[in-house]
């Protein structure tokens, strides 16, 4: 298990609801931290970020003009597995996720890297939902769903946008 997927299990809180306060966490590694920036210079493949993949090998392209509408389509996640959307975000910008899991609930969260801590904007616990957020100021959120669970779980997701809003990775890649 890479460190980047501890971390995530760590962030994950199996509670529900959407949290309306922020708080900040212990270093995740999966997206990387510090501003937006685009393509594979902002990787940070050094510190393992973009889930640790090789330098030049597209993972961490630049994400088009227009933002997919199903990031994350029919993925299966073995147990202790996540799966992650993460968005680069205008100021005001907001986004809606619908998502369901088969098999079984899948642990969730909205975060967002403040320097070497994560920041927890939303977590929960579920087999389907519709997850909302707007950001607060400029720059790069992720919706991470993760399998706590003893069997696999299949994962669909639906995103839908207003504002500007650019998928800038998804883990597991496409």
């Amino acid at each position: 298990m890479r460190a980047s997927e501890i971390l995530a299990v760590m962030s994950a809180l199996a509670t529900s609801g959407l949290a309306c306060a922020s708080h900040p966490r212990p270093e995740a590694t999966e997206v990387p931290a510090g501003p937006a920036s685009r393509g594979e210079a902002s990787c940070r493949h050094d510190l393992g970020r973009c889930g640790g993949h090789t330098p030049g090998d597209g993972a961490c392209r630049s994400a088009t003009p227009d933002t997919p509408k199903n990031p994350l389509e029919d993925v299966v996640l073995a147990p202790g597995k996540f799966a992650e959307i993460n968005l680069d975000m205008g100021d005001g910008s907001s986004t809606e996720v619908t998502f369901e899991a088969t098999g079984g609930p899948l642990e969730w969260n909205v975060h967002s890297h403040d320097g070497d801590n994560v920041v927890i904007h939303a977590e929960g616990t579920g087999t389907d939902g519709k997850l909302r957020f707007a950001a607060p100021r400029a720059g790069l959120y992720s919706y991470l769903w993760k399998n706590a669970g003893a069997g696999t779980v299949r994962l669909s997701t639906r995103l839908a946008s207003t504002g500007q809003v650019r998928v800038h990775s998804v883990e597991p890649a496409p």
